[in-house]
């Protein structure tokens, strides 16, 4: 019986650890988008970027195991991506016929995205996916426009 308690105790351990550090990975990719964004006066910078994409992996993470169905997964990253889209939606301004925030929605948006990748637990590609998005950022406006 002790036996049996220790596996179990180690078992959820596991978990907790798993989750943990992938929350802890999501930080540091949700940190790099924004420290960007920050750097060039948006206003969703370091803090809105680390709490969207540690979120999302967390809450990723724990659905995965608490929730048995192989479903359970897909239907919270189809929330996140909904209830995301309503973030960035607020990001979105217009005056005076020109609109702006449309980035700063994407940058949301995928960095939702990209903790959903890291919460499933596709470290590699959630830091491909961080870099690119840096790397995109990082073009000139001339380069954007062509």
């Amino acid at each position: 019986m002790f036996e049996s308690l220790c596996v179990y105790v180690f078992e959820c351990c596991a978990q907790d650890f798993v989750i943990l550090f992938r929350m802890l990975f999501a930080v540091c990719m949700g940190y790099i988008i924004g420290r960007e964004r920050q750097r060039v006066g948006k206003s969703a910078g370091i803090r809105t970027h680390i709490i969207v994409c540690m979120s999302t992996a967390a809450v990723v993470s724990v659905s995965m195991y608490a929730f048995t169905g192989q479903e359970s997964g897909a239907r919270v990253v189809g929330a996140v991506i909904t209830g995301i889209g309503f973030l960035g939606a607020g990001q979105i301004m217009t005056s005076q016929g020109k609109v702006s925030g449309i980035t700063t929605a994407a940058s949301i948006w995928t960095n939702a995205l990209i903790g959903a990748v890291i919460g499933v637990g596709y470290y590699v590609v959630g830091f491909v996916a961080t870099m690119l998005l840096f790397f995109t950022f990082r073009l000139r406006k001339d380069d954007r426009d062509a």
